[in-house]
């Protein structure tokens, strides 16, 4: 929008009286009471407006947004267990590691001792409830046979002897399986404790932290001791979902990263938009040829956050705010600034929709 220039004009007079008092030898009294009066014009006073026109155009409103490479995947290690003697860590920052690999372990001495000796206790007593069963009926039929040599008259004693001997077994067989129940809880705690008292990788990956000291430290339940990360698999990032509606499947955005080993104009599109929740995420399709974005490299997009289309407009500069209220300046028919109300719409990067107070052709001034 090219702005037109309007020349002002202000005259003015200035009146110098200058008394010239002539003591010349042999003059009359006229010459001497001779007084003249000279009017100076003042040099003419320019003031210069530049107007801008109400016209019919599109007012855009951008947004510069921080991305951030960031790899898709990571692991944040920590011991699940208390207060334990960290007795061996097996990698260093900066180690390649695959799923599975052991990473760093607990002081478990006491409970492989412990676990062994329950193991035992289990087996011994499986033994023992074996023999129970092969015992029982042998020793109920060495009784029963009794009654053949003893007659008829010691039959109840008898009964009484294979009652006897039936109760034992049940109750030693009870108090054994209660015994194997209890070592088998226990040991199933033990187990799940050594369990926990390694860490391992959960993916492949490097290694990008380690606690410092580690090894010989005790153990704290849920710290952080390492972490790994898995740089095959970056996108770019940008945190929040409040600009998540200004994207759809398919778009395609510049982007410039300005940090980094791959700094310059890149080319971006969302990814998988089924699957933002507190994050963006974007995919390269295109960036500067021979280098590579490193993990953390940070760049910014401009995305439109709101537009409005075939609207009246003003560029920004010559609208004025009072309080709540908008207005602008324009020259009345006596040449002379005036201030006309107007109602205001979107404010854009440049411009601003014009909602009332102004009609399209219309000029102002502006500064």
């Amino acid at each position: 929008m090219h702005g037109k220039k309007i020349r002002m004009k202000r005259m003015g007079a200035c009146v110098l009286s200058l008394a010239l008092a002539l003591s010349l030898a042999g003059c009359s009294r006229e010459a001497e009471g001779d007084d003249k009066v000279i009017l100076i014009e003042k040099e003419e006073e320019s003031i210069v407006y530049n107007l801008a026109a109400v016209t019919r155009g599109d007012v855009v409103k951008t947004e510069r947004i921080k991305c951030v490479y960031a790899q898709m995947q990571d692991q944040s290690v920590s011991f699940a267990i208390n207060g334990r003697l960290v007795t061996k860590v097996y990698v260093k920052e900066g180690d390649q590691v695959t799923k599975g690999q052991i990473l760093a372990e607990l002081g478990n001495t006491d409970l492989v001792d412990r676990i062994e000796n329950l193991e035992y206790n289990i087996a011994r007593n499986e033994m023992l409830l074996a023999h129970a069963e092969v015992n029982e009926p042998n020793d109920l039929s060495a009784a029963w046979s009794k009654s053949v040599n003893m007659g008829w008259a010691s039959q109840a004693q008898v009964e009484k002897e294979v009652e006897n001997i039936a109760r034992n077994y049940r109750y030693n067989r009870e108090n054994i399986e209660d015994s194997i129940e209890l070592d088998e809880k226990e040991l199933a705690n033990l187990r799940r404790e050594l369990k926990l008292s390694a860490v391992y990788a959960d993916m492949d990956g490097t290694v990008t932290f380690v606690k410092e000291r580690l090894e010989g430290s005790t153990s704290t339940k849920d710290e952080e001791i390492m972490e790994i990360i898995d740089g095959t698999d970056c996108l770019f990032t940008v945190d929040g979902t409040d600009y998540a509606d200004k994207f759809k499947e398919g778009d395609t955005l510049d982007m410039n990263v300005i940090s980094g080993t791959g700094t310059g104009a890149y080319v971006l599109k969302p990814h998988n938009m089924n699957e933002w929740n507190e994050k963006l995420y974007f995919t390269i399709l295109q960036q500067p040829e021979g280098v590579s974005p490193e993990v953390g490299a940070i760049g910014y997009m401009g995305i439109v956050i709101d537009a409005r289309e075939d609207v009246l407009t003003l560029p920004l500069t010559a609208i004025h705010k009072a309080d709540d209220k908008q207005y602008v300046y324009v020259l009345g028919e006596d040449g002379m600034r005036q201030l006309q109300w107007i109602e205001t719409g979107l404010y854009g990067d440049s411009s601003v929709e014009i909602v009332s107070g102004l009609s399209e052709g219309d000029k102002v001034i502006q500064p």
